[in-house]
Order: C-alpha cells, then sequence, then structure tokens
C-alpha cells in the first residue's frame, strides 16, 4: 500500500498577521507547540496569513519532486511536503512510514518564494545597501549554523557607531532588539526570543545586478574585485564615468562558468563568494557569504529561496531517522508523531502613528491620550512607534491599562519623513479627540 504522508513543514510566522487584539505576538510564546496553538486559533477564525501574500513552490525545471514523488502542498502560514510512501507495521505495534524512492542524504528539496504582494510595505527595516540580494534559508549550516527549528542565521551584533533605520533589529549582549527612533537616550526595545529574519538571510544574487552608490558618494571610478571561498580572485571589474555613478550594472557571468552558481543541487561552503567594491575619494565596501543563482534558476523572478537539505550538518534538522523512515510515526503506544516544523519569524515595520483633524484644526491631549501621545502643534503622535498589524490592536499604558485608539487600515501605507516611518490618520473630533 502507497500513501502520501508529511515529510515535514515551514512555518512563515510573520507579526503582521499573528498579533492578538492586546498586542501579544506569537513570538512571546516560547514553545513551538504553544506557536502552533496559536496559529490553530487563527485559523480556526478564519484570519489570514502570510500565504496572503506568498507562494512556495518549485522550479519548473527542477526534477528532484517528481523524481521522489514529493508535493508541495499550501498550508496555514506556510506550506507542507507530502512525500510517497511505504507503510510497515512493526511487531512491536509502531507505525513507519519509508519513502517508496530512497532519499539520498544530501539531496536537496529547494522551495522559491515568491510574492503574490510586496511583504516589505509592512515588515521591519533592513538598512539600505548597496545590493539587493534574495532571501536564502538553509536547514544545512551555510553560511551559519542553524539553531532548531530556526531556518534564519544568527542576527548582526548591533554596531554603536552604525545608523539604524527605524524598527530595525540587532542583537546586542545575546538580546534580539529593535530601534524604536523615538529620540530616548536608550532608543532600543527588547524584543521576545532572537531568531528572526534579518540581513544576514539576504546574500544570494543573479550573475547580473545592478549596484548603488548614494548620490553624495560622487564615485566616478571604481573597482568590483569578486573572490572565492579560497580568497582568490575570480574576476575583477573596473569602472569609469564622467559624472557621479549611482546604479551600475554589474555581470559576473563568464564563458567558462567559473562561479559555481547555485542550481538545483545542495549549496556547498566552497559557493560562498566575497565581493571587494572600492571606489574614488576612499570608498570600500565588503560583502561576505555572497551566493549566486545560476541563469536557470530565474532568480529575478522569485523573492527567495528555502532549502531543505535530507542530512544537514545539525541533526534536529533532519527529514528522516537513521534508517531512512520518515519521522512522523505512530508510537506503539499508539500515539501519533507529527513531521518536523521549521520556522521563519518576521518582525512587522514600526511606525509612529499620528493623528490629524479631518477639518484641519488642532487637537488636544486628553487624560485618556496623554500617556500614548505627544501634541505637535495640534497633530497627536505616538510616543513610540507601533508594530504594524492586519487586525486591530489595542495599546498598553505605563500602569498596564489598556487603551483604544483607531488603527490604521491594514491596506494604508507608512510614510517616511526623514528619519522616521509614519502612518497618517485623519480623525473627526471626538471625546478622544477634542479640538483645542
Amino acid at each position: 500500500m502507497t500513501i502520501y504522508k508529511i515529510l515535514c513543514e515551514v512555518k512563515w510566522l510573520h507579526e503582521y498577521y499573528l498579533t492578538r487584539d492586546k498586542g501579544e505576538t506569537i513570538f512571546e510564546m516560547p514553545a513551538q507547540a504553544d506557536r502552533l496553538d496559536f496559529l490553530s486559533e487563527r485559523f480556526a477564525k478564519d484570519l489570514p496569513s502570510i500565504h496572503e501574500d506568498l507562494d512556495f513552490l518549485e522550479h519548473p525545471s527542477n526534477l528532484t519532486f517528481a523524481n521522489y514523488h514529493i508535493r508541495v502542498l499550501p498550508a496555514y502560514a506556510g506550506f507542507k511536503l507530502a512525500i510517497k510512501c511505504k507503510k510497515k507495521k512493526l511487531a512491536s505495534g509502531a507505525v513507519l512510514y519509508t519513502p517508496v524512492v530512497p532519499l539520498s542524504d544530501q539531496l536537496c528539496l529547494r522551495l522559491l518564494v515568491r510574492y503574490k504582494n510586496d511583504i516589505r510595505r509592512f515588515s521591519a527595516e533592513l538598512s539600505p545597501k548597496p545590493l539587493n540580494p534574495l532571501w536564502y534559508f538553509s536547514s544545512n549550516d551555510i553560511p551559519f549554523v542553524k539553531t532548531f527549528p530556526f531556518l534564519s542565521s544568527p542576527l548582526p551584533a548591533l554596531v554603536p557607531a552604525q545608523q539604524y533605520m527605524q524598527s530595525e533589529i540587532a542583537m546586542q549582549a545575546g538580546v534580539a532588539k529593535t530601534f524604536l527612533n523615538n529620540g530616548a537616550p536608550n532608543p532600543w526595545l527588547a524584543l521576545p526570543g532572537k531568531h528572526y529574519v534579518n540581513t544576514n538571510d539576504a546574500h544570494l544574487l543573479p550573475l547580473s545586478f545592478v549596484y548603488t552608490f548614494s548620490a553624495f558618494e560622487n564615485i566616478t571610478t571604481a573597482t568590483f574585485t569578486l573572490k572565492d571561498s579560497t580568497n582568490a580572485i575570480v574576476k575583477k571589474i573596473d569602472m569609469q564615468s564622467a559624472a557621479a555613478m549611482q546604479n551600475v550594472f554589474v555581470s559576473f557571468r563568464t564563458s567558462e562558468e567559473v562561479i559555481k552558481a547555485v542550481r538545483h543541487d545542495t549549496v556547498s561552503a566552497d559557493q560562498l563568494y566575497k565581493l571587494e567594491v572600492t571606489g574614488n575619494g576612499g570608498y570600500a565596501k565588503t560583502f561576505t557569504n555572497l551566493l549566486f543563482a545560476h541563469d536557470e534558476l530565474e532568480a529575478e523572478r522569485y523573492a527567495g529561496v528555502i532549502d531543505l537539505v535530507v542530512k544537514p550538518a545539525v541533526a534536529a534538522f533532519r527529514l528522516l531517522d537513521a534508517s531512512g523512515n520518515l519521522l512522523t510515526r505512530i508510537s506503539a503506544a499508539g500515539i501519533r508523531q507529527p513531521a518536523p516544523v521549521f520556522e521563519l519569524w518576521m518582525k512587522s515595520k514600526s511606525a509612529f502613528w499620528q493623528y490629524a483633524n479631518n477639518r484641519q484644526r488642532k487637537f488636544k491631549l486628553t487624560p485618556a491620550t496623554q500617556d500614548l501621545l505627544a501634541d505637535n502643534s495640534g497633530v497627536l503622535v505616538s510616543k513610540n512607534p507601533i508594530p504594524m498589524t492586519y487586525t486591530p490592536v489595542n495599546l498598553k499604558k505605563p500602569d498596564n491599562s489598556f487603551q483604544f485608539l483607531p488603527n490604521p487600515e491594514p491596506t494604508m501605507q507608512a510614510k517616511r519623513e526623514g528619519k522616521k516611518i509614519f502612518l497618517n490618520m485623519q480623525v473627526a473630533a471626538s471625546n478622544l479627540f477634542p479640538l483645542v
């Protein structure tokens, strides 16, 4: 008897969709079982998830899934991989499932992530970079060792001299923190957990790409030096221009295909590259742990890649047991053991809520709003930025009570004014928003 059973599952957990009405997020639950219960609760209420915005699919030219009888199934907040199996019952009464076609240890099951809607409009900020790479997530230790069940790379350490974007995340003394940009002496807020998607996860480039110089840098000459995993130079490109360069086209294609570009096989450490960019005026930037996507992967069509390796370096991420059986099974006691669930955590963009009168009059604060809002010449602005959410939230006051303020519509676009990000709302005068 052949059947399909779940090999593994990936949950893409975004704060935007997974916040309760009093601001509690799924990230505050340290046990995965509780996070899965949280998702079940949202699913039962027919609330949307990241599946509204992302597709997870195999590449049309990748025959791995067909050859091994694996199917990609959409699931709430992510996807599942189902595989064709044979069922066998042991003398103990335990039931195991074995793939019809054995999976090799280093087999890579590669899923491509495609935008249905651009999630960057409500996702945490990343510092502007000259490169615009794709996400690359892996259950293997390339380029960083992962911590089960998280497929994301470790957060970068806080650099005191660096300028951060509002809602950007960094690691400080073992704690994940987000930059509030609220003008406080310590403008960083500690977050629950520390395994959030971050800049270390964006490092997959097509062989040809656009590199961006700031207009203020006035770069007229530049050299791009690509080095392989042994630090040997693979290719060097010199550029010059009479006018300041901004968006320049860079190509590392070679007729001999010298670069070990990512196709459909498991990524190895010798496919990691370093790019050094120098220019006039002392311009110098180095980008490490870069991967390059082969043209057949059609990287420009996708937002990122998720690699699930059958037997990766960290045992907790393995898809099969030592005998080649699925991890989902029925124990001798009749207890169903589920397939492994891997996770990606994504923070929301945080924005200041700003209330202006719809008749261009001036508001004043009240006892109900003075702890949460500040008066900016008759426009009331939240004292701290608030993570964007799909469903409305109440705001916690210093005395731990909650106050409901008009929430921005889910489709509202955040606006940048200087270094701050705002959600601008026009509201009528009311008891909550009285006129001066």
